[in-house]
């Protein structure tokens, strides 16, 4: 009977012993392995934000002292302008070469044909914004409405405005009263101008005999 009360002391101690170890409530008590990494979790999570992945993604580069200084440059200065020697070849896409086939196969039909009021062999078509006069079916002369905004002189578009025009084709070879003449090596482009508002009315462009 002594025996057995001493056994049982002895296992009684040894179960409190145990209890003690793992806590009262029998939880897990963490490997050091564990309780490392843990510690190592809460200290990255006190970390500053730079510290972090996107900042370790995105460095700072003034604070690398591998970082090269930025080299001085100097903008290379720009090229001179060209300016664009204009043969009269073309306006808004029509030659004075063209017949009137040339022309519809150009522009489309036009929406009105008439004749000169003066010259009655003098076929006029009528597009918006211009006129095409011609004379034994090929193309006498182009007159473009300064209501077109812009005109097209051998492929280059130009605003109808004096400035622009005198910009792009230079000083006119003679100044009448009611515009600017401009002539090339087989026609001419007049530039008609309201006498009070010095605003364009239209631009003619002709064979340079007729001029």
């Amino acid at each position: 009977m002594r025996y057995m009360s001493i056994l049982g002391l002895v296992v009684g101690g040894v179960i409190v012993w145990t209890g003690l170890s793992y806590g009262g409530d029998a939880s897990y008590e963490a490997s050091p392995v564990a309780v490392e990494a843990q510690a190592s979790v809460a200290h990255m999570e006190t970390q500053p934000a730079d510290t972090t992945l996107a900042a370790l993604a995105s460095p700072d580069p003034t604070s690398s002292p591998l970082q090269s200084p930025t080299p001085s440059i100097t903008p290379a200065p720009a090229p001179s302008a060209v300016q664009t020697i204009y043969n009269l070849q073309s306006v808004d896409g029509i030659s004075l070469t063209f017949d009137q086939e040339d022309v519809v196969e150009q522009l489309g039909a036009p929406v009105q044909i008439t004749n000169d009021e003066f010259t009655v062999q003098f076929q006029i078509y009528h597009y918006p914004e211009m006129k095409i006069g011609f004379s034994e079916g090929y193309v006498d002369y182009v007159k473009v409405l300064a209501s077109a905004g812009t005109i097209s002189i051998d492929g280059q578009v130009i605003p109808m405005t004096v400035e622009a025009l005198v910009h792009e084709l230079g000083n006119p070879d003679f100044t009448a009263e009611d515009g600017l003449v401009f002539k090339g090596p087989r026609a001419v482009v007049k530039v008609f101008v309201d006498t009070e508002t010095r605003s364009i009315t239209s631009v003619d462009y002709f064979h340079r005999t007729s001029a």
